[in-house]
């Protein structure tokens, strides 16, 4: 069995291993690692492969004509330039009637010059993949999963920037609910005032035709202030208003506000003056243009008496 530090020095030397660079020691010691895992021995028969298919995976080229030509003029220039080394000598030979004739012979020797050897050998670097690291293999995951977590975090901040934004508006409208409920309770607190003090008077004002509009007017004397409300009394019609009048004894007659009623004929008015207690005679409505007037011009259509 081979460790896990055995295993990771394998799959680094694998490569030279692949092209038979290591010494023979060397290689054997790595072969014997190597016959204990299958994923080096998966791993060394693909490099072996990629190696031998680059080995036999160049083309042959084709030769050019001039240079073909080039080749032919060298070989024809070695063959003129072949030296001959000649030395004459002489063979006896004896005919069959006894005759001797002497033969001069030659001898030859071919010398060729060796081929030109190639100036610049053909080398061609053969790269080998390196094994990622275990970072570098993770990384693109990583960078995604980034990505993601940026996407959802924002997604997450604007659903919470929303929700804070709803509930300022909540508290907005509360607030402003709020206000309002405190200013009507403020005005019943008011109206409940004027109308059950120990200083208030009370005026009944009736119609002056036998209709069934009415009034009651509550008379703060000690804080001089002044609130109707009034009963069955219908709308004014368009461009017409309500006015109040106060009717001293000298006969002033003094605007205390214009006013309009509801659907139901009902209406509240509070005004501010100071008179006397013995100065009022009287309370009275009239119908004048919108706006009010001056002093009355239409006719009065609800009064009462002011009594000490």
């Amino acid at each position: 069995m081979s460790t896990p530090n055995e295993r990771d020095e394998v799959f680094v030397a694998l490569p030279d291993l692949a092209l038979g660079l290591l010494p023979a020691a060397e290689a054997e010691r790595l072969m014997s690692i190597v016959a204990t895992s299958q994923s080096l021995q998966a791993e060394l028969a693909s490099l072996r492969g990629a190696s031998n298919a680059l080995a036999h995976g160049v083309p042959a080229a084709p030769i050019a004509a001039d240079r073909k030509a080039a080749m032919r003029e060298r070989l024809m220039t070695r063959a003129v330039s072949v030296k001959l080394d000649s030395a004459e000598s002489t063979s006896t030979t004896r005919t069959p009637t006894g005759t001797t004739v002497t033969t001069p012979t030659f001898s030859a020797t071919l010398k060729l010059e060796p081929r030109e050897s190639r100036s610049t050998p053909i080398i061609r670097e053969v790269q080998i993949p390196a094994r990622l690291s275990l970072v570098q293999r993770i990384s693109p995951f990583l960078a995604i999963a980034a990505t993601v977590a940026f996407g959802l975090a924002v997604f997450r901040l604007q659903d919470i920037m929303q929700q804070r934004n709803d509930a300022e508006d909540a508290l907005r409208v509360a607030t402003v609910e709020a206000t309002r409920t405190s200013a009507q309770l403020a005005i019943s607190d008011s109206l409940i005032a004027a109308m059950s003090g120990a200083n208030v008077r009370v005026v009944d004002m009736v119609s002056t035709k036998k209709l069934a509009p009415g009034a009651k007017m509550f008379w703060d004397r000690v804080a001089n202030r002044w609130t109707m409300v009034t009963h069955d009394l219908p709308s004014a019609g368009e461009g017409r208003t309500y006015q109040l009048w106060l009717v001293t004894a000298r006969a002033e007659k003094i605007s205390a506000g214009t006013f309009n009623t509801d659907a139901r004929g009902r209406a509240v008015v509070q005004a501010t003056y100071v008179l006397a207690a013995r100065d009022l005679a009287a309370i009275a409505i009239t119908e004048e243009p919108t706006g009010g007037s001056p002093q009355p011009t239409g006719t009065i259509l609800v009064a009462g008496a002011a009594t000490q």
